[in-house]
């Protein structure tokens, strides 16, 4: 019996070291009977289980992530004359030139300059019985005599190359032309002009149009129909006019490149 006890004491302490390393947890932690749980208190209850902790927990709110910041609202004012402000600046201007489409129209005073970007043919020229095929690539208008002139002008790539241009044979000659199959464009100023008498719903700042900085002026008579222009702050310039019908665009303009004073107040061209 003595000897059968002797063999089974090495066997217990063995057993007794499992179950103390078993149960050996970190600190700030306890054993719940399986494994090692958080117990930050260090009073042996986990504290899952533990009513103070759970207690605390509730009590405490809980963490709030800070969303995005929305980014900032435009400036909505209202600003009843803007339309005259735009009136009086865009009258200081001297000259001007935009782009629409393919064409470039240069204005000064009440005279518009139209380039055509290829020539157009109006015609034949008769001439000691031979007939000259007349081509044209820009335009000269008179908005106050309601006149219109066609020439064709050599462009500039023709000159220093041996190809002949369409207008080697038509150069200083012009045609009149009837104004009102031709004068068919509104210039940024005419356009404005439309609206000297309205009043818009409101006005948003620090709006853009390509690259351009603009102020929106929105004439509304309802949210299904509305007229939005876009005006270059500096010169009183519109750079877009948009209008909805129905709640669906009806027309779109749009002055591309628009540049300032570049054109001189003499007569343009061949006028």
């Amino acid at each position: 019996m003595r000897t059968w006890l002797l063999l089974l004491i090495p066997f217990l302490i063995g057993c007794a070291q499992q179950i103390t390393e078993t149960r050996s947890c970190p600190a700030l932690s306890s054993w719940n009977g399986t494994t090692c749980c958080q117990d930050l208190d260090s009073n042996a209850i986990c504290d899952n289980k533990d009513p103070a902790v759970l207690e605390r927990l509730a009590q405490e709110p809980l963490p709030v992530s800070n969303p995005p910041r929305p980014a900032p609202a435009p400036v909505v004012i209202r600003r009843p004359t803007i339309i005259t402000e735009a009136l009086q600046q865009a009258r200081q201007i001297t000259g001007y030139e935009y782009k629409q489409h393919t064409y470039t129209y240069i204005v000064a005073g009440p005279r518009v300059q139209l380039d055509l970007p290829i020539p157009i043919g109006i015609g034949k020229l008769v001439t000691n019985k031979t007939s000259t095929p007349v081509v044209i690539n820009r335009i000269y208008f008179d908005q106050l005599l309601q006149t219109a002139i066609g020439v064709c002008v050599i462009p500039e790539e023709f000159l220093a190359s041996d190809v002949k241009s369409p207008c080697d044979k038509l150069v200083n000659r012009s045609f009149p032309l009837r104004y009102a199959d031709y004068a068919t464009f509104t210039t940024p100023e005419q356009l404005l002009n439309e609206f000297q008498n309205s009043t818009p719903f409101e006005v948003i700042e620090k709006q853009h149009v390509g690259n351009r900085l603009a102020t929106l002026a929105v004439f509304r008579r309802n949210r299904q129909n509305q007229t939005l222009l876009w005006i270059d702050p500096i010169n009183g310039l519109p750079l877009k006019l948009e209008r909805i019908e129905n709640g669906k665009p009806a027309q779109t303009v749009e002055y591309n490149d628009l540049f300032i004073d570049t054109v001189p107040s003499r007569t343009l061209g061949a006028q």
